[in-house]
């Protein structure tokens, strides 16, 4: 519900797809961390996985939906993020992600998520 609220309060202009895995890694210095969730490209859609054993309550699930729905919202329909060498949280990012998450907390966005319907 809260994805479908996404997509229609903040469009990214491509499909999004949310992937739910039991674990998200990453490998950075030779080793594999734990992450809550990642976003990417997957041809002409976005894609967010989520982490099952990261996102065990619903309000971390909320938060690091919000989080890489801010990816998708900053990359647009554009590949930046395969292009550009920049910072991914920099402050655009976080100014993004701060919207989002005002709008769900604060702007009663979680209570009209709800009347979505789950897909």
């Amino acid at each position: 519900q809260v994805a479908n609220y996404l997509r229609d309060e903040f469009p990214v202009g491509r499909p999004v797809s949310i992937i739910w895995r039991n674990e998200v890694s990453y490998r950075e210095d030779g080793k594999t961390l734990q992450c809550f969730g990642e976003a990417s490209r997957n041809g002409r859609r976005f894609e967010i996985r989520m982490s099952r054993r990261c996102c065990r309550h619903w309000v971390t699930a909320i938060d690091t939906l919000a989080h890489e729905y801010a990816h998708l919202v900053t990359w647009g329909p554009a590949s930046i993020e395969f292009h550009a060498k920049r910072d991914d949280h920099d402050a655009a990012f976080r100014a993004v992600e701060a919207d989002i998450l005002g709008n769900l907390r604060y702007d009663g966005g979680l209570d009209l998520a709800s009347d979505y319907p789950v897909k």
